[in-house]
């Protein structure tokens, strides 16, 4: 089993990691032009296609995921 990340951009790295195609690379670029998890979660697909490296695919899928209630 593979050891999770205890500080936050390795967790947000584990997390985003997840999602088809997103690297740690535009994981590091999210945290680092978002700041919060929060502020990237509320971000439209073209704001997130202001990384560089994350074009429309990578961003609907983010976005896709981002919409999914995970409640139920």
């Amino acid at each position: 089993m593979e050891r999770s990340a205890e500080d936050w951009p390795g967790q947000l790295r584990d997390v985003l990691g997840c999602v088809r195609g997103v690297s740690r690379t535009d994981a590091a670029c999210l945290a680092a032009n978002f700041g919060t998890f929060e502020a990237m979660v509320g971000a439209s697909s073209a704001e997130l296609e202001r990384c560089p490296g994350l074009g429309p695919k990578k961003a609907a899928r983010l976005t896709a995921v981002f919409g999914q209630n995970f409640a139920d």
